[in-house]
């Protein structure tokens, strides 16, 4: 599935370690949403619900690197 384009009032975070990659992605909306994670070298997460003030992170590592949110 493609990358597809999220709204401006999510917001996404990458922090990395020696070993780890974390992406979080907070919804600011004021309606819900449900991405998945994409990730290139790694296998994408799955479908999360994302209500109004909600978040979720992935921790994976360091040779993946976060491709985007997909659509569910």
């Amino acid at each position: 599935m493609q990358t597809i384009a999220v709204p401006g009032c999510i917001t996404i975070k990458n922090t990395s370690s020696v070993v780890t990659n974390t992406t979080r992605v907070t919804n600011n909306c004021s309606k819900t949403y449900r991405y998945y994670f994409k990730w290139d070298r790694h296998v994408d997460g799955p479908c999360e619900t994302y209500k109004p003030g909600h978040w979720h992170s992935e921790t994976v590592a360091i040779t993946a690197r976060f491709a985007g949110l997909g659509g569910c």
